[in-house]
């Protein structure tokens, strides 16, 4: 449902019209079953990694260093609807 209306929004946004009309729908979903694959690993990371003080900087690079990849990931798996 998510991706139906963010591909709506995104396809009806005056502001600028992709020449392939599927990009805003293929862009979408590939972003929502991301997103779904890669939910359970975040809940499980934050309940089996939590910031604490002892090992607070260690932690928070780990959880850095996550979400650069998971950024990585999603601009990788996105760059051909762009």
């Amino acid at each position: 449902m998510i991706a139906l209306l963010t591909a709506a929004n995104t396809f009806l946004d005056p502001r600028g019209r992709s020449l392939f009309t599927a990009a805003p729908f293929a862009l979408a979903f590939t972003s929502s079953y991301l997103w779904a694959l890669l939910t359970p690993l975040i809940f499980w990371m934050v309940s089996r990694f939590a910031l604490e003080r002892a090992t607070g900087f260690q932690r928070l690079l780990l959880f850095f260093v996550v979400g650069i990849a998971v950024a990585i990931l999603w601009i990788s798996a996105s760059a051909g609807y762009a």
